[in-house]
């Protein structure tokens, strides 16, 4: 076995055992340009051909053709020499029945220099073996294109097989190319996506380049290393014939041995895949930091979208839940700051957490929870994962952070991101929990954002708030007294800026529009009617929010748009493009398409725009929420048309009614149990509710809607 090892390195390192593979271009065809190195060739045009197939052939070089090569040489080195990552070299054919015993270099098209037209991609050719091409635009060498890295990493993961013809892994695929990508580049990519949206599955259509820090884990993690990761993309079984195993399953399979209980050691990883992300605690930790900084500051989009602040339970003073809208999905997480009231700069602070999830069986439901505590210079240190219960950590004096991290981690479910799956279905379905606090003075964080240092202002006459002096605001308006107007914002007629609301840039809230809570309105975004923000809403670009339309949660609108009527945007969604809501219509939870809409409850990722997709969700009847109890659940009261669930309370349940004919219902007890339905649901200017009711109690019993 040792011989043939070393008789095979013998040969990869022989530039005279590599052969050209001419299956698409002959290397002596007078119409292209061929280049080579031990691994690699180039093949690029003559500048033939009309349109865009012949227009970057002027930038082409030798220079640029030369640069390559030795850019993919070292490439190579990292993903298959003796000293790298140990992926399989993609040198031959998948199938053994079309070897002939040679090893063959990689092809690298050059795009639009007169043989092809397009962007960048990497492949397998007809005879399977590797075959990628780039426009001269992306191949930069000094520095290194991020891109050509990446799309021969696409050719080393087709070649390898393990998740080819899958119904599941095409973001995966992507996720490790840009995996293999940073392995070369050390410091690019960055976090991206799941930097600043990590409750998101892992993968999401909103973050699955970004989604290959648990490869990270698995990489420094000395049981597994880089080797594992390659014997994953050729290992697995991923395709339809071999029983399309999703890659969870695979890397459960795939474990060393002596990990006794692999699946649960997949679960725990990824839990320390979260907390490792509140200070970005990993080898390459300096330049994610960089690319992804942590902050505390509650104005800026990072901690806007990537930290979580708890919500006290209506009526369980003590206990607090994490924001449904929020709720981390399969493989996501929340980062919680937790505030230590009384601490000082004292050591032997003692917090205690109960952490109580909401599990809903048919989903199987698990958590990995760790207290993440953080020294004043950085450093992270971690409690034990635990998934329900009790447990507590004790902090130094230099320790004056501390983060509950919780990660979603229900049985695996395989994921495909590009059907359009809604946060409805089980795979992306949100997983709740509640926390409360003992032996201990700390709370969770309530962010109360400050005047900005150095900027002159005074209290608003009508509510106390803070109006820098460039800002522009009403006597009749209001504005709170945590609250602020900066820089050239304006707030006209009657509107109010309440709560620990922000209104800046040359942002204009007039009328009766009220913006509340932590929401913040910026750029040259416009807030009038009676529109309301609310939450931790964010309203940026040119948005126009009008009439009675609210934008709630955590929503995220950026670029351009407008709501109007009585449409609402809520949850995570992310809008942008120039997109109309209005009529009655609702965009919800992970929607991320800039669609105009009218009439539906539109989630789920798209790229960018899917109008056709968006046309086709049914009409909701002008119908904010409906509860028909035929989807089951022991802690929700599920929304038939989307997210707008309610909490089962006090012994509440659904069960099949005694009419067999009617289905499920909501079973009371006239006490305690309850449905408490979220603020989206009460805060509507005009609304209807209509409840059907069997009545079983006497006549004295007091009837609550």
């Amino acid at each position: 076995m040792v011989s043939a090892i070393l008789l095979l390195g013998a040969l990869l390192n022989d530039p005279g055992a590599w052969s050209d593979n001419e299956l698409q271009f002959r290397s002596d065809d007078p119409k292209v340009h061929v280049r080579r190195s031990e691994h690699f060739r180039i093949v690029w045009g003559r500048g033939e051909g009309e349109g865009g197939v012949a227009a970057d052939f002027d930038r082409v070089t030798e220079q640029l053709a030369q640069g390559n090569l030795q850019m993919l040489e070292q490439v190579w080195r990292v993903f298959h020499g003796p000293s790298g990552l140990g992926f399989p070299i993609p040198s031959q054919p998948i199938d053994p029945a079309k070897r002939d015993g040679r090893h063959c270099r990689a092809n690298l098209v050059m795009n639009n220099t007169g043989i092809w037209e397009g962007g960048a991609w990497g492949s397998i050719d007809d005879r399977q073996l590797p075959l990628f091409a780039l426009p001269p635009t992306y191949l930069a060498f000094d520095p290194p294109s991020g891109a050509t890295p990446h799309e021969y990493g696409h050719t080393v993961q087709i070649n390898a097989a393990g998740f080819n013809d899958t119904p599941w892994d095409g973001m995966w695929h992507e996720a490790g190319a840009n995996w293999l990508m940073l392995q070369f580049n050390n410091a690019y990519p960055g976090p991206g996506g799941v930097g600043n949206q990590p409750y998101l599955s892992l993968p999401h259509g909103r973050n699955y380049y970004d989604a290959w820090q648990l490869f990270e884990v698995l990489r420094e993690d000395a049981r597994f290393g880089s080797r594992f990761l390659g014997r994953l993309w050729s290992e697995a079984r991923g395709s339809k014939a071999k029983g399309a195993e999703y890659i969870f399953d695979a890397m459960v399979r795939l474990m060393p041995k002596g990990i006794p209980d692999p699946y649960n050691e997949l679960k725990d990883l990824m839990g320390q895949n979260a907390a490792r992300a509140v200070t970005w605690d990993f080898q390459r930790g300096p330049f994610f930091r960089v690319h992804s900084p942590r902050t505390s500051d509650p104005l800026s989009e990072m901690y806007r979208r990537a930290s979580t602040e708890l919500e006290p339970m209506p009526g369980k003073p003590g206990w607090y839940r994490g924001p449904f809208s929020q709720a981390p999905m399969q493989g996501g997480y929340n980062m919680v700051p937790i505030e230590l009231v009384g601490k000082g700069r004292r050591g032997g602070y003692r917090v205690g957490v109960d952490f109580r999830p909401l599990w809903d069986p048919s989903r199987r439901s698990d958590w990995r929870a760790t207290l993440v505590a953080v020294s004043d210079d950085g450093r992270p240190r971690y409690s034990p994962a635990w998934n329900g219960g009790r447990n507590a950590i004790t902090l130094s004096a230099d320790e004056n952070r501390l983060y509950l991290v919780v990660c979603a981690t229900p049985d695996f479910l395989p994921f495909e991101g590009f059907s359009h799956p809604k946060p409805t279905e089980p795979v992306l379905q949100p997983q709740a929990y509640t926390v409360s606090f003992f032996d201990t003075k700390a709370r969770p964080w309530n962010s109360k954002p400050a005047p900005p240092a150095g900027v002159e202002g005074h209290r608003h006459p009508n509510g106390g708030g803070f109006v820098a002096s460039t800002a522009t605001v009403a006597p009749s308006a209001y504005v709170g007294p945590e609250a602020m107007v900066l820089d050239r914002a304006r707030v006209e007629g009657t509107a109010r800026v309440a709560g620990r609301a922000v209104v800046r840039g040359e942002a204009v809230v007039a009328d009766q529009a009220v913006v509340s809570d932590h929401a913040l309105v910026q750029d040259r975004a416009q807030i009038l009617g009676r529109a309301k923000v609310r939450d931790w809403a964010t309203v940026g670009g040119a948005w126009k929010v009008q009439d009675d339309a609210r934008v709630l949660e955590h929503a995220f609108l950026l670029d351009r748009g407008e709501a109007r009527d009585r449409a609402t945007l809520q949850g995570v969604v992310a809008d942008y493009g120039g997109a109309v809501v209005s009529g009655y219509a609702s965009k919800q939870g992970d929607c991320a398409n800039s669609a105009s809409i009218d009439r539906q409850a539109l989630m789920c990722w798209v790229w960018g725009i899917d109008q056709k997709y968006a046309d086709s969700q049914p009409d909701t009847g002008a119908l904010y929420a409906g509860y028909d109890f035929e989807k089951p659940s022991p802690i929700l009261a599920r929304d038939r048309f989307g997210l707008v669930h309610g909490f089962l309370v006090g012994g509440a349940s659904v069960r099949p009614c005694a009419d067999p004919r009617r289905g499920r219902v909501l079973a009371l007890d006239g006490k305690e149990a309850a449905v408490e339905l979220p603020k989206s649901a009460t805060d509507l200017r005009e609304a209807t509710y209509a409840l059907w009711f069997r009545w079983q109690g006497g006549l004295s019993t007091l009837l609550r809607i």
